[in-house]
Order: C-alpha cells, then structure tokens, then sequence
C-alpha cells in the first residue's frame, strides 16, 4: 500500500506542478490554479455508490462520527478542513510508535508530541475515502511519505500505510471532520459504518 501516498505525491508534482522547498515548510506551486481542486483519495477494491461531493450541508447527521469535535458544523470540504471516513483504530496511530519512539518518526519539535489521546482517537483515526483540498493534500503526502517508512520502523504492521496518514495530518494540524457513513465493508461494524443506507432502502432498492 505504500504507492498509494508515494503515488499520490508523483502524481500531484509531475501532473500539477506542486512542489516542496528545501526548508519542508513551504511549497510554492508552479500551477496555482489546482489549489482550491478536491482530491478524493480511495482504496482500489472501492465501488461508488453516488457521486462524491465536497459539500455535505444536507448530509444526514448519522452519517458522522458522534464524536468528532466539530460535530455537523464542518460540512464542506476547505482548506484546513479535510474529511475521511473514521476507521475505528482510535489512538493506535499515535500511542504505538509513542511507546517506541515517536522523535524517530516526526522528530523533536513536531506538533504531534503536544498532542492529547483524546485528540488522537477523535480528530486524525482517518482512512479512505480521503476528501482534501489539493493544496493540503499535497502538505499531507509529502510528510505521508517522510514518515511511512519510519513508521514501519518502530511499528511495523499492516495499518503503518494509514497510520502514516494520521501521522502527517496531526503534524500537520490539520484535523479531519470524520464520518461513519463514507464507507462499507464489515457488516458486523455496523455502529461504525454506513449501513444505514441500506436499513432504509427498501429491499428491491439495495442493489
């Protein structure tokens, strides 16, 4: 799965222009006119059901993670206000390279050592599908990519590709409106998964 954010990245420099500067801080793009775009990042194994969009004014409410700590408020993907499906993993992108060493992943000065688990488990436990702005998604693949490998280092398991995410987004501080109603795939994860749609179809309309 790592192609998918060593993708993503080559893909936004040699097709859009984007690029980082050498102080990893900056990165002024060649072609501006992308910045304001919406990236939908999914898995390949995901069907769409309905189009996406990147305004959710007239989403039902039980679509999104009780928790999340904008609550309904956020409903349109902008700058500095991404959106994912919540994966239910909770803090364990955090606190497992915490508990190994999380300067090796991030380094000394990063946000994310400030960060609280509380925080951690409600605002970043992030998958697909991933609803950015162009211009932070770029931010986030950049750091998805610095930290992956580091990831694996410390943690090596199957979830390092997403954790690398959350990791990039934390220390980007850049927190994701989450939603539970994005995506189907176990149906005995049904508190945390959007099978409403199908509770309130009527048979025939299912499929």
């Amino acid at each position: 799965y790592w192609n998918k954010p060593f993708g993503m990245k080559h893909w936004m420099e040699h097709k859009m222009g984007y690029r980082m500067m050498d102080d990893d801080t900056t990165f002024p793009n060649d072609n501006p006119q992308y910045d304001n775009d919406i990236i939908v990042l999914v898995d390949p194994d995901m069907l769409f059901q309905r189009p996406f969009v990147n305004d959710f004014s007239k989403t039902p409410d039980h679509v999104w993670a009780p928790y999340s700590k904008f609550g309904t408020n956020t409903k349109a993907v902008t700058h500095g206000k991404p959106m994912a499906q919540d994966y239910n993993f909770g803090d364990k992108w955090y606190s497992k390279p915490k508990e190994v060493n999380l300067t090796h992943v991030v380094g000394k000065t990063s946000p994310v050592h400030s960060l609280s688990v509380t925080d951690a488990a409600r605002l970043y436990p992030a998958g697909p599908p991933y609803i950015v702005t162009a211009r932070d998604m770029y931010r986030i693949v950049v750091k998805w990519c610095d930290f992956l490998p580091k990831i694996f280092d410390v943690h090596p398991v199957f979830m390092s590709e997403m954790y690398g995410y959350c990791m990039a987004a934390a220390h980007l501080q850049l927190p994701h409106q989450l939603a539970k109603g994005f995506m189907i795939s176990n149906i005995d994860m049904t508190r945390g998964e959007g099978w409403n749609f199908i509770t309130n179809t009527n048979g025939p309309q299912v499929c």
